[in-house]
């Protein structure tokens, strides 16, 4: 056995080949192709292995962007998919996962996209097949999680689990994942570099990760900064190998069926082996011997033989030359070709490094029994292990490596350099034929012994005795002559340091008895097997579970109240336990206010984590998941099932196609294999994703939307929105005023007056039940309501909405609409800021500012924001304008007219009618010649020639030609008389009254008011406060002129006092009737001013403009 150097391939581009971190390799026709990767900012190289020279020749290379963010080491993989291979890589940031096309040449293709799957940096990855289902696992830098993405035929990718191995935030977590299939069954194996561990997980067939087993520094464990993860199959056992960069280790453990693991081995690198802060590690199985390679920086590459039961033999090593330089190794693959190992090596120097590793004519391994055994090899390489008993070894002619076991055995290595490896069993055992120079003992079982020096040795007659302790060895020389012990070095004894002990806790089952008992656990991660009677069940450290899968009927378990407890469970007890698993039966299994795992398996299972991180999996049968508060992993499993958020304290949000809860106690948790999802008390969102599920609001106006499939929406009591997408979908509004939407649509068709299906237009056939209001699509929608109260939004495009019975509120939206309100008060509603003019007396098509609709049937409008003008009909109408300075035209009939926001106009017509004008100072205009009464302080109807009208939030009055009485209230109003002799009456606050033709009686009352008497023959008292009489024609008479009242004199009437002052108007024509004076102005108009005794006075009151 031996190493061959063949050389260095240089044959691409310098960052191509620098510092590679990966490689894989492919075999097509016989042909290897080799796959190298590195960091973003170099790239990927396609090789072929030849026979002469190098070794190597150049296929094809492809370069990755360096880009913004840090990258983690390359990593690359071969997924078979129906379009052809794929080599997936990871490392550098990207939107989704990908790799490049590959062709049978091993050419790099085009860019392949894996749609659907995470974003960011991936430090390790994995492909697996479970059940014809392809996988890829990924582990998000600084995540430490282990993400399992399902990829369909067409390279699509959805989330299906997710394991979390350790806090996230600790850099590149996870250095290594690897895929076995054992028993029947997938495995994952994660090496996490932040809890220096090894995590063992079930792969389901849908994806779902169950954890098995973890091994790690925690559980005693000598093993820092994991670095490098293979695993091996021969003979039916399945090995893992773990290297350690921190600790310069290598451990070997058994993995068993079940996802169990045993240490077997646990070797550090010394001065006499070369995988110091290993790096890199490959295997390579001949026959049916397995040889494991390590490599790191220590200018050099190991090479070991497995044993049987799993102990490392060191098996030769190469060093770094002039011409060979392996220094930092940080790449290794090992292919088998022609009974030799081809090694191809990266290191952080450029170029790609190929060694060949000569591993002899290896014959089938022999292994004795516990009995005294006579075991003899052939002329080829032997592997000869004696296990117990006291055993006969003969390895024959070849380089054999014989391994005693216990017992005291006599071991014949024959011709050939032979490997003598002694178990540590305080025997004494006997070499026969050992040859100086040629042949090798390896002592490291006998324990921790670092110098030969320490090793009593004694020289016989053609042997040499070696004593440890209670174990002795007899080596007798082969031709008979003496061996002086002096001529030993320590490598030649304790080449491998072995470091088994103290026991590494790897988690273990604790199996209970029908009587009460304590069941207890150690320092790893333990499962106690639950069992009758009652138990205290004690975890111990580590992450502990009680399985209750021998339960024949239904288990109730509850970590925080176990006095709740039923079936196998009843009367047990917990400790130190964080974990439960049911049974085959409908279990309730319930967690405590730590981070809890409770697995249901078979049956209609109901699951509460309670507080902390949990993670609930169903298994397999019709499943409810309640998270509680934390971020929460809720894997549905087989079956229908539920995650149910019915006894959070607020609000959630979850969206099933993402698989995440988004908001409220639902804010971080991860959902897979959930299909119905039940809501809060309050107003919830829920979503689907594109298979069939069920989505429950329970109380609150939820939202509710089923995406792709065939859904069952139920929004339970509230106002909700349920949207049922595409598929045959069943919507149950439930209590409440409920709505079904069909957004993003095109040319809808429902009728709620229909019971059963109903195709809803070419998008699936839907049921609806307790719905009352409906949502169309963008276009060409047919919604017709019920004979109840119903709201119809036709949303954008030409639609025809049909409201049918009941008091109903029908919105058209954007486009030419019909709208028919049909039998009861019905009502069409503008939204936005467009003025909409509306006319209901109109028969046909009208501009309304939202496109030309027809109305009919139609009693009611309600405006957005703009400037609306509103009319309506001869009937009793209801018109609102809200914000925006409308105006609101009754005409016949008891109309409500509300103006809203800002300055409207109000004008009822005939009819008993009700006018608020809302915010803002908002006028009610009368017109005709009958004499008004009105006053706005009577809150309730008030008689008028044309009804009896109620004014609410009024502050201006406009009536007509008659002989009108107007009165204000305590707010500042505006009150205008028209024509006829009207009286006028502010009341409080600053009023202004204008009296306009006739002969008019203004009283302006308490406040700083305007009075304007206009034509004819007007009298004016502005009552308390500073007033303004202004003048502009007619023959006035102000009765009350006094202390800060002002004239104003308007010159655009009064033309001929353009440009003059007050002084001269006053000179000019004013009248000093002694007591009073006057403004004459002749034809153009006479004001008598009583309260003024002298013209100097009135000039002093009066102000132009």
């Amino acid at each position: 056995m031996g190493f061959e150097v063949l050389g260095t391939f240089r044959g691409a581009a310098g960052q191509m080949l620098a510092g590679i971190t990966d490689i894989c390799t492919r075999v097509v026709g016989g042909v290897v192709q080799v796959y190298t990767a590195t960091r973003a900012g170099g790239g990927l190289v396609a090789l072929e292995l030849e026979g002469d020279g190098d070794g190597l020749a150049l296929i094809d290379q492809q370069g990755i962007a360096a880009g913004a963010v840090l990258s983690a080491p390359g990593r690359v993989a071969v997924l078979e998919l129906d379009r052809g291979p794929v080599l997936i890589w990871t490392g550098g940031w990207a939107s989704s996962p990908g790799g490049y096309a590959l062709d049978d040449q091993g050419r790099i293709g085009a860019v392949v996209t894996l749609g659907g799957g995470p974003s960011g940096v991936m430090t390790a990855q994995a492909v697996a097949t479970v059940g014809g289902t392809q996988f890829v696992l990924l582990a998000p830098a600084s995540g430490g999680v282990v993400q399992v993405w399902r990829v369909d035929e067409a390279g699509r990718m959805a989330l299906a689990d997710d394991l979390l191995l350790g806090s996230a935030g600790q850099g590149f977590d996870v250095a290594a994942l690897e895929v076995v299939r054992l028993g029947g069954a997938s495995f994952v194996l994660a090496l996490s570099a932040a809890e220096d561990a090894l995590t063992v997980g079930r792969l389901r067939g849908d994806g779902g990760l169950e954890v098995t087993a973890k091994i790690g520094a925690s559980g005693g464990l000598g093993i820092a900064a994991p670095s490098a993860l293979e695993v091996v199959q021969v003979q039916g056992l399945t090995w893992v190998l773990v290297a350690g960069a921190g600790s310069s280790s290598i451990s070997v453990l058994a993995l068993d069926d079940k996802g169990g693991l045993r240490l077997t081995d646990h070797v550090i690198d010394t001065l006499d082996t070369r995988f110091q802060g290993i790096s890199a590690l490959a295997t390579a199985v001949v026959g049916d011997r397995v040889f494991v390679f390590a490599a790191g920086g220590d200018q050099g590459v190991q090479a070991f033989v497995l044993m049987p039961d799993g102990r490392l033999v060191a098996a030769g090593l190469q060093l770094a030359t002039g011409a060979l330089a392996l220094d930092n190794v940080t790449a290794l693959e090992a292919v088998v070709r022609g009974g030799r190992i081809e090694l191809i090596l990266g290191c952080e120097g450029e170029g790609v490094i190929r060694l060949r590793y000569d591993p002899g004519d290896p014959a089938p391994q022999i292994t004795g029994r516990s009995s005294d055994d006579t075991l003899a090899g052939d002329a080829r390489d032997d592997l000869i292990a004696g296990w117990g008993g006291n055993d006969s070894i003969d390895g024959g002619a070849g380089a054999d490596i014989l391994f005693d076991g216990s017992g005291a055995d006599t071991l014949r290595g024959g011709l050939g350099a032979d490997v003598f490896v002694l178990a540590g069993d305080q025997e004494t055992d006997v070499i026969l034929d050992f040859e100086l120079g040629k042949d090798r003992l390896d002592l490291s079982g006998w324990g921790r012994i670092y110098a030969v020096e320490v090793l009593p040795m004694a020289e016989r007659s053609g042997c040499v005795v070696i004593r440890w302790g209670d174990e002795a060895l007899y080596v007798y020389t082969a031709d008979g002559r003496n061996i002086d012990p002096d001529v030993f070095q320590s490598a030649d004894f304790f080449g491998l340091w072995h470091v088994v002990a103290p026991a590494v806790e790897a988690g273990r089952q604790v199996e209970g008895t029908p009587q009460r008992e304590t069941q207890s656990g150690g320092s790893g991660d333990d499962t106690l097997l639950g069992s009758a009677g009652d138990d205290l069940l004690e975890g111990g450290g580590g992450f502990d579970m009680v399985d209750y899968g021998a339960a024949t009927g239904r288990v109730v378990a509850d970590l925080a109240e176990p006095a709740a407890n039923a079936g196998l469970a009843a009367g047990d007890r917990y400790d130190g336990i964080e974990g439960l698993a049911g049974g085959r039966f409908g279990d309730a299994l319930r967690g405590d206010a730590g981070a809890n795992r409770l697995e249901g398996r078979g049956g209609g299972d109901g699951l509460a984590g309670r507080g902390g991180d949990d993670r609930l999996d169903g298994g397999a049968g019709d499943d409810r998941l309640l998270g509680g508060a934390g971020a929460d992993r809720l894997i549905g499993g087989t079956g229908r099932d539920w995650a149910s958020y019915a006894q959070a304290s607020g609000r959630v949000e979850v969206d099933l196609a993402q698989g995440l809860g988004l908001a409220g106690e639902a804010l971080g948790d991860r959902l897979s294999g959930i299909e119905a999802v039940q809501g809060s008390r309050f107003r919830d969102l829920l979503r689907g994703d594109a298979g069939d599920n069920g989505l429950a609001g329970g109380g609150g106006a939820d939202r509710l939307e089923g995406s792709d499939g065939d859904d069952r929406l139920s929004g339970g009591s509230g106002g909700d929105v349920l949207q049922g997408g595409n598929g045959d979908d069943l919507l149950l509004g439930g209590a409440g005023r409920d709505w079904a939407s069909y957004e993003g649509r095109v040319g809808v068709r429902v009728d709620l007056a229909l019971a059963g299906v109903q195709d809803t237009g070419g998008r699936g056939v839907d049921t609806l039940v307790s719905i009352e209001n409906l949502l169309g699509g963008w276009q060409g929608d047919t919604l017709l309501g019920d004979a109840g109260a119903n709201r119809i939004n036709g949303g954008e495009g030409d639609d025809r909405l049909g409201g049918r019975g009941g008091r109903d509120v029908l919105e058209g939206g954007l486009g030419d609409d019909v709208i028919a309100g049909g039998a009861g008060f019905d009502m069409v509603l503008f939204r936005g800021t467009v003025a909409v003019r509306v006319d209901l007396a109109l028969h046909g098509a009208q501009q309304t500012g939202w496109g030309r609709d027809v109305l009919g049937g139609i009693e009611g409008v309600v405006a957005g924001a703009g400037a609306d003008v509103l009319a309506g009909s001869a009937l009793g109408n209801r018109l609102k304008g809200r914000a925006g300075a409308d105006r609101l035209e009754g005409r016949a009939g008891d109309d409500t007219l509300a103006g809203g926001r800002d300055d409207d106009r109000l004008i009822g017509g005939m009819g008993d009618d009700r006018l608020v004008g809302g915010k803002g100072f908002d006028t009610v205009v009368y017109g005709g010649d009958r004499a008004l009464t009105l006053s706005l302080s009577i809150l309730g109807p008030q008689d008028t020639p044309f009804g009896a009208d109620v004014l609410r939030g009024i502050e201006a009055i406009e009536s007509g030609g008659g002989n009108d009485r107007l009165a204000g209230n305590a707010g500042a109003n505006r009150l205008a008389g028209g024509g006829g002799n009207d009286a006028l009456r502010g009341g409080g606050g600053a009023d202004t009254l204008r009296g306009d033709a006739g002969a008019d009686l203004l009283v302006g009352g308490s406040g700083a008011d305007v009075l304007v008497g206009g034509a004819g023959e007007d009298t004016l008292f502005g009552g308390a406060g500073a007033d303004l009489f202004v003048f502009d024609g007619g023959r006035d008479r102000i009765g009350d002129f006094g202390a800060g009242d002002r004239i104003a004199l308007d010159d655009a009437v009064l033309r001929q006092i353009a440009g003059m002052d007050a002084a001269g108007i006053v000179a000019r024509w004013g009248v000093d009737l002694g007591g009073q004076v006057a403004l004459d102005f002749g034809a153009a108009g006479r004001l008598v001013i009583e309260d003024i005794a002298s013209l100097a006075e009135l000039a002093a009151g009066i102000a132009i403009f």
